[in-house]
């Protein structure tokens, strides 16, 4: 006699989010937020300066994702005020969390 057992479900990860920001100020505040926050999503930051592209967006996403059904949510954490960078955001797929014209003068 063969006994039958419940399925379990999917293993679900938790929220992810990944941020790639230009320098050690946004990484230091980041880490900030997640220690006065302790929220249950995962913030991952990533310190990229000015070689970020779509294409490193993609594989640092790849690196983090544990099956194909996981969503990473992606952000990026820059100043406007170099021009050069700019260019380089409006052609990544990622959402803008963008300060004027730097984040030391915000604080």
């Amino acid at each position: 006699m063969t006994t039958r057992r419940e399925e379990r479900p999917a293993k679900k990860m938790k929220p992810m989010f990944l941020v790639f920001c230009e320098g050690e100020t946004e990484e230091k505040y980041l880490d900030f937020l997640r220690r006065e926050y302790k929220s249950p999503i995962k913030i991952i930051v990533k310190k990229e300066g000015a070689r970020i592209s779509q294409h490193l967006i993609d594989s640092r996403k790849k690196e983090l994702k544990i099956s194909s059904r996981d969503c990473v949510k992606t952000f990026l954490l820059y100043d406007l005020d170099v021009v050069a960078i700019n260019q380089k955001l409006k052609n990544c797929k990622a959402t803008f969390l963008c300060s004027n014209p730097c984040i030391e003068l915000w604080f």
